[in-house]
C-alpha cells in the first residue's frame, strides 16, 4: 500500500523525532521507517501504527496522487479510532484473546480503584465492584483464551482455593496449553 512520504517526513520532523524514536513510539522497527520514507510502501499494519504514532486518522497518510489515479483506499483503511462506545463495549467483550499484560493492568487499576472507594465511602465501593464485575469476567475469559482454555474456568473461584488455580491460569503465557499439547 503506498503512503505520502512527503506527509510522513513532515510529520515527523514537526514533532521533532528521528526516525529512531518514530520506530519507538509506533512499535515498528527503524528499517520499516527507513523503507517507508524511502518507497512510501507500508503494510497496513505498519499505516495503522504510523497513524495512532501521529495522532491522525490513517487516510491522512494516504498518498494523494495514488488516490487520484486509482480506486479509493479500502474501507479497513480509512477507519478512524475507535471512539469512546466502542472502546465501552470491548470492555464487556468476551470474544477474543487478551494479552498478559492487558489483563493484569486492567486487574490492578479495578483492585486499587476498589481500594480508594472502599477509603472513601463503602456504598461507593460497591457500587463500582458491581460496575467492574462484568468487565473483570470478560476480561479474564479472554485471557484463559489466550491461555488456551476456556473462560468457564473462572467458575473454579467460586469453590474453597479455586480462586489461586484461577489465579495460576491468568499468569501463564500465550498459548502455554495450545504448546503443551502440540509437544506430547
Amino acid at each position: 500500500m503506498k503512503i505520502d512520504t512527503a506527509k510522513i517526513l513532515q510529520l515527523r520532523q514537526f514533532r521533532g523525532w528521528s526516525q529512531q524514536q518514530l520506530a519507538d513510539i509506533a512499535g515498528i522497527t527503524l528499517r520499516t521507517v527507513q523503507r517507508i520514507e524511502a518507497s512510501g510502501a507500508a503494510s497496513l499494519e505498519s499505516i495503522q501504527a504510523l497513524a495512532a504514532a501521529f495522532e491522525v486518522p490513517i487516510s491522512e497518510l494516504a498518498d494523494e496522487r495514488k488516490a487520484q489515479t486509482s480506486e479509493a483506499m479500502p474501507q479497513a483503511v480509512s477507519q478512524q479510532k475507535p471512539d469512546w462506545r466502542d472502546r465501552l463495549i470491548q470492555l464487556i467483550d468476551f470474544s477474543g484473546t487478551l494479552n498478559r499484560a492487558d489483563y493484569w493492568r486492567f486487574f490492578l487499576i479495578s483492585a486499587v480503584s476498589l481500594g480508594l472507594a472502599t477509603l472513601v465511602h463503602p456504598i461507593l465501593a460497591e457500587v463500582l465492584g458491581l460496575l467492574v464485575v462484568v468487565p473483570l469476567i470478560a476480561f479474564g475469559s479472554r485471557r484463559l483464551r489466550d491461555v488456551g482454555v476456556s473462560g468457564w474456568w473462572q467458575l473454579l473461584a467460586l469453590v474453597p482455593f479455586g480462586g489461586l488455580v484461577v489465579l495460576f491460569l491468568l499468569a501463564l503465557p500465550r498459548g502455554y496449553y495450545q504448546k503443551a499439547t502440540t509437544q506430547q
